[in-house]
């Protein structure tokens, strides 16, 4: 069963957090950062499964469960770390009562930072003890985590390019506090970008008028349609880009399909009246899940790294 470092025990202070809704946390953190669950006979991670709940996170049977950690879980709820079943954070159509706020994000680098700075050095967010950017949601984290997995899976990335196959794939390479992307290959050919709903539009589009001189190929990936469309819409519309879409901008979001989308794209390079220039293919988060059985296999045949739990 997964519990508390006894480092981070420490850290408790004067009372106010108890050590089960630490345990939760902690197992909260280590899902968020891509650690490794091993769980009956299944290897579990944010890349590679849909996110499941927080008893099989921390590894218990139902009785101990009621007896330590529901009553956590509610204290982390009316803490605000979590978003509760109010309110889930809605990923690849699955409820997540138990991700993590601004706040609780806050508190997980409070409490575990040591650990995971250690742990995860090389990828870590410097001085929070979360991996990637500290406003990263779970959905983003999420995103970025599968596209660093199918872009490291060989027969995925030669199957659509077959000149530039991605030898060596890094999640948020390049200096902190500089522009970057959120997975890249080292060659810097070609590069992910993972918008979420709430992401500043207008930053996004600063971003992709600096990546595409970075990168010869940029692909996006949205959480939903309804945001990928939006943001095309803002960026035919904006005076920050020079993008150009045929039949933009955009209403009823969420009648266009991603096929749609594509389309779009593929007209709009064809017309020198319009410009898509960094913008060169569109997935969702459910698009690429649906794509994995396609590399899963050489993922679980790997043998286990240090993050395994």
């Amino acid at each position: 069963m997964l519990t508390t470092p006894n480092s981070a025990l420490r850290r408790i202070g004067d009372g106010s957090v108890s050590q089960p809704a630490l345990d939760l946390l902690y197992a909260i953190g280590e899902w968020y950062n891509g650690a490794e669950f091993h769980r009956d006979g299944q290897l579990l991670s944010i890349a590679t499964s849909q996110p499941p709940n927080l008893q099989t996170l921390i590894g218990c049977g139902d009785n101990f469960w009621e007896y330590r950690y529901a009553d956590a879980f509610d204290e982390l709820v009316s803490l605000g770390w979590v978003r509760g079943s109010e309110d889930p954070e809605w990923i690849l159509r699955k409820p997540v009562k138990w991700a993590p706020t601004q706040q609780g994000r806050a508190a997980i680098g409070d409490f575990f930072r040591e650990e995971f700075v250690e742990k995860y050095e090389h990828i870590i967010h410097y001085g929070s003890g979360l991996v990637g950017d500290g406003d990263e949601t779970l959905t983003h984290r999420t995103g970025v985590e599968l596209c660093h997995f199918a872009g490291g899976h060989e027969s995925y990335a030669t199957g659509y390019f077959e000149n530039h196959p991605w030898e060596r794939v890094e999640m948020y390479p390049g200096d902190h506090g500089h522009a970057r992307p959120d997975v890249a290959s080292v060659d810097n050919w070609t590069s992910w970008e993972v918008i979420t709903g709430h992401n500043d539009l207008a930053g996004v589009a600063e971003k992709l008028m600096r990546i595409r001189d970075q990168y010869q190929y940029v692909r996006w990936l949205f959480d939903t349609r309804e945001t990928a469309f939006r943001v095309l819409s803002f960026f035919h519309e904006s005076d920050i880009t020079d993008i150009r879409i045929v039949n933009a901008p955009y209403d009823n979001l969420e009648n266009h399909s991603l096929q749609i989308g594509q389309d779009y794209l593929k007209r709009s390079r064809e017309d020198d009246a319009y410009c898509v220039n960094g913008i060169d293919k569109l997935e969702t988060l459910q698009s690429l899940w649906n794509l994995k059985e396609h590399f899963a296999q050489t993922y679980n045949q790997k043998p286990p790294n240090k993050s395994t739990l």
